[in-house]
């Protein structure tokens, strides 16, 4: 009998071995969506995780220009008026805290023919981001008589 035992068992493990039974077959189709869906649960939390760290990172550049365009403006306010184009040539389209400025005037004349007041622009251009351009704009109105607050002491 032994020797039949031993030819069943031959048998068997000729016909099912180990790699092709069911139970080790692979895994289900319910396994490789369960999969898919945690997979993509991941992948998700990581994009977002992204972006949101990407938006951060431009709104503090954008903070950061901001203030830029703010000093710039302070420090022309600052200068006596008759001083401010040159103020303005000096500054315009330099590096100031890292940022390229371009520095724009106009001039408002009134009814005598004097300049009464003049408009200063500051944009700092942050280039691209995504599908959109960022630009920084300040205005400031400056006039004879305001000016001679700070830079002079007359």
């Amino acid at each position: 009998m032994k020797t039949e035992e031993k030819a069943a068992v031959q048998i068997f493990s000729a016909n099912e071995s180990p790699l092709f039974s069911r139970r080790l077959r692979g895994s289900s189709l319910v396994e490789l969506v369960i999969a898919i869906l945690v997979l993509g649960v991941v992948l998700l939390g990581m994009m977002a995780g992204i972006m949101i760290a990407r938006s951060s990172v431009y709104d503090k550049e954008y903070e950061n220009a901001c203030q830029a365009a703010l000093k710039i403006l302070e420090i022309i306010e600052a200068t006596p008026y008759d001083r401010i184009s040159a103020t303005i040539a000096e500054r315009n389209d330099s590096l100031f805290d890292g940022f390229r400025v371009n520095i724009a005037q106009s001039e408002s004349i009134d009814i005598a023919g004097d300049v009464s007041s003049r408009t200063i622009v500051v944009s700092i251009d942050l280039g691209d981001r995504g599908s959109t351009r960022k630009i920084v704009s300040m205005r400031r109105e400056v006039s004879p008589s305001a000016s001679r607050n700070i830079g002079d002491r007359n």
